[in-house]
This record gives C-alpha cells, sequence and structure tokens, in this order.
C-alpha cells in the first residue's frame, strides 16, 4: 500500500467516524409487537434489539441530521410507520414541507369553491404555482398537471387574444383583468 492511498484511507475512516459518531449512542429498546402490521411481517436484521441514532443528510438543504433512537420508537411504535421508511428531510425543512402542504390545501379549497373568479385572479394563480412548484423541490409526488394548467393560464394573460377573449365574456371582467395586468 503506498503512503498516498494510506493516507486517503485514514482521511477516509476519520471522516467516516465523525459522520457516524452518534451510531455509537445508547440504544434505546425496540418492541416490534408495537409496529405495524405490515412492519411485523417483514424480515428485518436493521434493528436488532435497538433502535441507535441514524445520521443523514437532509435531501433539501443538504444539512447533515440525525433520526434519533427516540425519534425512531416514536415513529415505528406509536405513529406505527413502516420500518423501512428512512428519514430525508431534516427538521426544519420537514416542517416547512408540512406548513407549505396546509397552505396548499387551503388554496385548493378556494380553488374548488371559487375556481370562476379565481381563473382570472393572477395574484391568487401565480401564489398557487409558485407554492406546487416549491413543494415539487421537496418531494417526488406532483400534480405536474395542475402546474402545466397553471403555467397555461397565467402565459394566457400576457397575450393580447386572450384579453379580448375575456372582453367578448363581460366589461366588468375584461376591467379587473387589464387592473390585474397593470399592476404587474
Amino acid at each position: 500500500m503506498t503512503k498516498k492511498s494510506s493516507i486517503a484511507k485514514h482521511l477516509q475512516k476519520s471522516v467516516l467516524a465523525e459522520f457516524f459518531a452518534d451510531e455509537t449512542s445508547k440504544g434505546v429498546v425496540v418492541d416490534s409487537s408495537q409496529w405495524s402490521e405490515s412492519s411485523q411481517g417483514s424480515p428485518c436484521p436493521r434493528f436488532k434489539g435497538e433502535y441507535h441514532d441514524q445520521c443523514y443528510y437532509c435531501q433539501y438543504c443538504h444539512e447533515k441530521a440525525i433520526f434519533t433512537a427516540a425519534e425512531q420508537k416514536y415513529t415505528y411504535e406509536v405513529k406505527k410507520r413502516y420500518i423501512w421508511q428512512n428519514r430525508v428531510l431534516c427538521k426544519t425543512c420537514y416542517q416547512a414541507l408540512h406548513s407549505k402542504k396546509a397552505e396548499l390545501k387551503a388554496i385548493e379549497k378556494q380553488w374548488a369553491d371559487n375556481k370562476q373568479t379565481l381563473q382570472t385572479d393572477m395574484v391568487f394563480l401565480r401564489r398557487y404555482l409558485d407554492l406546487l412548484q416549491d413543494i415539487a423541490r421537496y418531494q417526488n409526488k406532483t400534480n405536474w398537471n395542475v402546474i402545466e394548467m397553471l403555467k397555461k393560464r397565467i402565459e394566457g394573460f400576457d397575450k393580447p387574444a386572450e384579453r379580448v377573449k375575456f372582453k367578448a365574456h363581460g366589461a366588468e371582467k375584461a376591467e379587473s383583468l387589464q387592473a390585474v395586468l397593470q399592476s404587474l
């Protein structure tokens, strides 16, 4: 083994030791009888009697985070999450995603209740689109059809033909559309 490769291995070991330092923490006893039904039927060599802190990097902000043994016990035994489910977001990003999802739920309810009015509300359409695109950065599940529909509606307001089309539906809508366009 060359001196260069020996140094590289030593550095790699020290980096790994630092990263997984929390793995040596005192474990929390596993009670697999409290797992969900699907978890109980799954072979799981991952937990050998104890949960241990697990280090990972947040998929969104790329910061180091720790899924503590106590959090694992709560997640798998109280919340009954599947045991092969791993954390991918740190606490801060996880909370931000959930607040954005709550806001999205409120916006979707507004859209369902007032679609006719909101179709011409550029501020609402842009906020709805921005929120969907932001949530898409956090997770894989995204409603791309709604994103494309919103983009087309917003782009449509920039075309003169669309303004004429809305004027045909009534002077009131055309005036409100003109006001929105001028405010941008």
